[in-house]
């Protein structure tokens, strides 16, 4: 039996005919999206055509003549794998341009407000191609072939193009470890223009905040202290002038993994090493032993801590405070060694002593008995 639903003015309508009106506006609301779509997907083939637009000429400024802003910012996800020994840190970072490229405005009467796309979108159209200088990687060129997801791709209507790549970093710090483990150590990343010179690109660092952390960002055996942007000019003297951006971490190494591995240890071994006092001079086995061993282990200790860096020519913190607990434990032996001399010296002198005493004593009383004898006899 079918029901009828009645609306205002007296329109009386079923069920199934309400029911196949709203499948027909969701229908057409689906089908105004796609359409929106592909809108943004005609509109970017028009303006990426290869017949009015080439992705291998740099944008062309307001102003003939002047290079093409890059403005850079960076979104840091992570800092891992501090080595020690090669002197490298790895970085997990979203790197962000933003520039004009006047040939990528959208027509006056386009409805679209903005075209969004990944690596296929961004290699059909003109990049700045920058390279990282400090980079352990051959392949250390910022590239928009990085994997689909990798890279994001954002065209506003005024033809401002952003263009977002992660990346996985392997970057060269140099490190000096004079007060290591008690260290603080300045890190880099440097961004330069790979082709075009300062006098047509240049790469500055966006206003406001050019570098923001992650919410979750976690750093491995340093902590963040502080960072510092600058830009500079990398000076060549066959090829010109390129623009370079640098920004500085100032990092801090953690001390509570040294205390108790290095620290506590080593103070417990020279305090061991100072029972041996407390024990019998004639212990000479127990005493000895205990001195041996742990000045032995208090060097292999120090030998594992020293194969974690890198062969320097000058002697760092570490180094001291291990010299120190082992002439600690070395003057201990030596100690034991000098009370261990003038005791047995003492002794050897006190038993002689004595025996001269008897042999005294039993001259005398020969003397004695020789002159009774001599007195019984007359």
């Amino acid at each position: 039996m079918k029901q009828e639903v009645t609306t205002k003015g007296e329109c009386k309508y079923t069920l199934p005919t309400v029911y196949s009106i709203c499948i027909a506006d969701i229908r057409n609301e689906i089908t105004r999206l796609e359409k929106k779509w592909d809108h943004q997907e005609e509109i970017f083939d028009t303006l990426t055509d290869t017949s009015i637009y080439n992705k291998r000429l740099r944008p062309a400024s307001v102003k003939a003549g002047e290079p093409v802003i890059v403005n850079t910012s960076l979104f840091l996800i992570s800092m891992t794998s501090f080595d020690e020994i090669q002197t490298e840190y790895t970085m997990r970072v979203l790197v962000r341009h933003i520039w004009i490229d006047p040939r990528l405005s959208f027509p006056e009467n386009c409805t679209v407000t903005r075209v969004t796309g990944d690596n296929w979108h961004a290699e059909r159209i003109w990049t700045p191609l920058i390279f990282i200088v400090n980079d352990k990687n051959a392949d250390n060129l910022l590239s928009t072939s990085t994997g689909e997801g990798n890279v994001l791709l954002d065209i506003q209507p005024n033809g401002q193009v952003l263009l977002s790549r992660r990346v996985h970093l392997r970057l060269i710090c140099k490190m000096d470890f004079w007060k290591y483990p008690m260290d603080k150590q300045t890190c880099r990343l440097e961004l330069e223009s790979s082709i075009l010179r300062e006098e047509e690109m240049i790469l500055a660092w966006a206003e406001g905040e050019p570098l923001a952390l992650n919410n979750n960002f976690y750093l491995t055996g340093f902590e963040l202290v502080d960072y510092t942007f600058y830009s500079s000019q990398a000076e060549y003297w066959m090829t010109g002038n390129f623009s370079r951006l640098l920004v500085t971490f100032q990092l801090e190494r953690e001390f509570g993994n040294f205390l108790l591995e290095i620290y506590i240890p080593s103070i417990l071994f020279v305090v061991t090493s100072w029972t041996s006092f407390w024990l019998e001079i004639p212990a000479a086995p127990a005493r000895v032993s205990l001195g041996i061993t742990t000045l032995l282990t208090l060097v292999t200790s120090a030998k594992s801590t020293r194969e974690k860096l890198p062969k320097v020519s000058y002697i760092h913190a570490l180094d001291v405070w291990n010299v120190g607990c082992t002439a600690f434990i070395f003057a201990s032996l030596i100690e034991y060694a000098i009370v261990n001399f003038i005791y047995f010296k003492d002794k050897r002198r006190r038993q002689g002593g004595l025996k001269r005493i008897e042999s005294t004593a039993t001259l005398s009383s020969l003397t004695k008995s020789q002159t009774t004898s001599e007195i019984t006899n007359k």
